[in-house]
């Protein structure tokens, strides 16, 4: 795969950037953006800064959805007493003797 680089000026009108050349792309393919520090008005780094920031907090939000809850690890005997076996545990049952009755 080709990894040729291309530098294609443009400018943004109305939220859409728009090409300043006549350079044909392929339909697909991916394309990375670049906006230059000297070329950034004061109220755009703002906002970059402050979707930095957003973006910070919602990756942080999602990080913490994604993680299984933490269950608590039982101690060893914490749940003595609480299941009792009847006397007559090992002793055969009668439900076993005969055939089955449906």
């Amino acid at each position: 795969m080709e990894t040729k680089r291309w530098t294609i000026p443009g400018i943004i009108k109305d939220g859409v950037i728009v090409p300043q050349s006549n350079t044909p792309l392929p339909n697909g393919i991916y394309v990375d953006i670049l906006i230059r520090p000297v070329d950034m008005t004061p109220e755009l780094k703002s906002e970059l800064d402050q979707w930095d920031k957003a973006s910070d907090e919602a990756w942080a939000l999602i990080d913490e959805e994604a993680l299984p809850p933490k269950q608590p690890v039982p101690k060893f005997g914490s749940a003595r007493g609480l299941v009792k076996m009847s006397d007559d545990f090992d002793e055969p049952l009668d439900d076993l003797d005969g055939p089955p009755s449906y």
